[in-house]
């Protein structure tokens, strides 16, 4: 029994407002299929955020539909958990779900009825080719409630897992106090008995094959932010052999395009300013890898008379004529007589929403996509699922103030 296992795929992401990455994102899932399916893969396990809109545009379902029907047409199935991204009002049906409605091999499953721990979990199992997968079920939640809900969750699935024969594994997108600091669910002692858990949610690539039972999160797909940019060249999921009893654990890669922080200190008009990001870029214009141009995110900091979009446009112009992608990720004016400006223009667009209120109010993609889902809440007058968003979003806020006292 091989499996594949991915997880924060995020389909639809724009990182910095680009169109590039957006379809940078779309490649590596492509490639990614590739691999899976030059590796003879029986079950792919999607560990959450397939998607990074829980209401993509058509376009983005489309393209996968088209990639999970490359999988299941070759008899592979697959499972997917349900992150935050990928839930959208709770009255509405997710993404996962119309790709399950849609596509013969692949499962989403979300509870429907209340009832018991142990019903529900009993809903949660899926047997897929002698597999038993148990699909935590994605919820937006307090970080209270979402302990609580594992508290509940795990020993029922244990109870669940327990009578089944064959390989088992646990799919869940969540995070653990061992590797997330900030909204844990559970600790890693808290996870059921399985041959493996296929985890999602921490960006970060992280292996943890002697706990027992063995869990990893594969990370992000493709970089999502600067933070990210800084990992290995070569992103993706795990290849998970389970037929000779102990998961034995691989890579499973594709290349990604490179990826280049830059700090620049420059003083005076265009002209300087124009010759300084020439210099810099120029040197990192060769780097180029399999995916092409490198990607460079630009730190700047200026003295001089000349405004934030000119610096932008500068940064946009050099970047065409030396054919690298570049953003002016972060601008900071250092003249005392103007203070430190920091201006949410991005590169030679605007940055999205999203991308904002990552990397100018330093907050986390999480609680950056609740404010985003709040502002849709309010717009289509949906005010009860507006009020849970903002109990979730105070209840984190009040975990980190905590932490910073």
């Amino acid at each position: 029994m091989l499996l594949a296992h991915l997880a924060d795929v995020h389909l639809g992401a724009r990182p910095y407002g680009l169109d590039v990455r957006e379809s940078d994102i779309l490649d590596s899932f492509s490639l990614i299929v590739d691999e899976i399916l030059r590796e003879r893969v029986n079950v792919v396990l999607v560990a959450g955020d397939l998607f990074d809109r829980p209401r993509p545009p058509n376009r983005i379902l489309a393209f996968a539909i088209s990639q999970i029907k490359r999988l299941t047409e070759k008899g592979v199935r697959v499972i997917a958990a349900h992150g935050e991204h990928d839930l959208p009002g709770k009255r509405d049906e997710t993404p996962l779900t119309l790709l399950q409605d849609a596509i013969e091999g692949f499962y989403a499953p979300l509870p429907r009825t209340p009832g018991s721990p142990v019903h529900l979990a009993m809903e949660q199992v899926l047997r897929v080719n002698g597999l038993t997968v148990a699909v935590y079920p994605g919820a937006k939640l307090t970080p209270d409630k979402s302990r609580e809900l594992a508290r509940t969750l795990l020993p029922a699935f244990s109870k669940v897992l327990e009578r089944e024969e064959g390989p088992k594994v646990l799919l869940a997108h969540m995070g653990l106090e061992e590797v997330d600091p900030w909204s844990p669910a559970a600790s890693s002692s808290m996870l059921p008995k399985a041959d493996y858990v296929a985890l999602g949610h921490i960006h970060s690539r992280i292996l943890e094959e002697k706990h027992n039972p063995p869990y990893a999160y594969p990370g992000s797909l493709e970089p999502l932010n600067v933070a990210e940019m800084r990992g290995p060249p070569k992103r993706g999921g795990f290849l998970v052999d389970l037929s000779g009893g102990e998961a034995s654990i691989q890579d499973l890669l594709v290349d990604v395009r490179p990826f280049h922080v830059a700090e620049i200190q420059v003083s005076g008009g265009s002209p300087d300013v124009r010759a300084a990001v020439e210099k810099i870029l120029g040197g990192l214009a060769s780097r180029k890898g399999p995916r092409g141009k490198p990607f460079v995110y630009l730190k700047m900091k200026y003295d001089g008379e000349a405004p934030a979009a000119e610096l932008h446009r500068i940064v946009a112009s050099v970047s065409n004529k030396l054919g690298v992608i570049a953003v002016l990720g972060d601008l900071e004016r250092i003249r005392a007589s103007r203070g430190k400006l920091r201006p949410l223009v991005r590169g030679s667009h605007f940055a999205d929403p999203m991308q904002i209120l990552v990397e100018e109010f330093k907050l986390g993609r999480d609680a950056a996509s609740m404010i985003l889902e709040l502002k849709e809440a309010i717009a289509s007058e949906d005010y009860e699922h507006a009020k849970g968003i903002i109990l979730r979003l105070s209840e984190r806020w009040e975990v980190i103030s905590r932490w910073a006292r």
